[in-house]
């Protein structure tokens, strides 16, 4: 009995600390107002910007609110001029359209708004892919996983 109640104990405290180490996702909602202003508006100045990929071909573009820290190994930061701005619009013109050898998709960036827990918007992305982790592991912290193609696993597909 004793040792019964031994292990119900370890278990409600196993539980308990496992609750608490719980980190709180944010949410992704398609956005056209992200695609309107990376395709021909003004980008706006209340968001620090990070790409990540190649620089002349990134596979997107991060914009963070400035009162929010990004948490990254991922994104490097870039402070954008409208010269890059035209350099990467082309670039979103010339691949629109071409096939992802992994997901067996067209490619169309689009715009996202990334939202806190809270539903507070923390920031915006522009990409080429649609699978999108938001992390916020502190107040005013967000980690933003770089986006991934939607990988299609032939061994997952019903049978024809």
């Amino acid at each position: 009995m004793q040792r019964t109640a031994q292990v119900l104990m370890f278990l409600l405290a196993a539980l308990l600390v496992s609750g608490c180490a719980v980190v709180n996702n944010g949410t992704v909602s398609r956005n056209a107002e992200v695609d309107g202003f990376f395709k021909a508006g003004a980008i706006p100045n209340e968001y620090r910007y990070y790409y990540f990929g190649e620089r002349q071909q990134p596979v997107a573009i991060l914009g963070i609110r400035k009162e929010y820290t990004l948490q990254t190994d991922f994104w490097t930061p870039i402070v954008l001029s409208d010269e890059q701005m035209e350099k990467w619009r082309k670039y979103f013109k010339d691949n629109f359209g071409w096939i992802d050898n992994s997901s067996r998709q067209r490619l169309m960036f689009a715009g996202y708004s990334l939202a806190d827990p809270q539903g507070k918007q923390a920031g915006v992305l522009y990409s080429l892919y649609d699978w999108i982790v938001v992390k916020f592991p502190g107040e005013n912290t967000v980690v933003v996983y770089p986006p991934q193609p939607r990988i299609k696993d032939p061994l997952l597909a019903p049978a024809q």
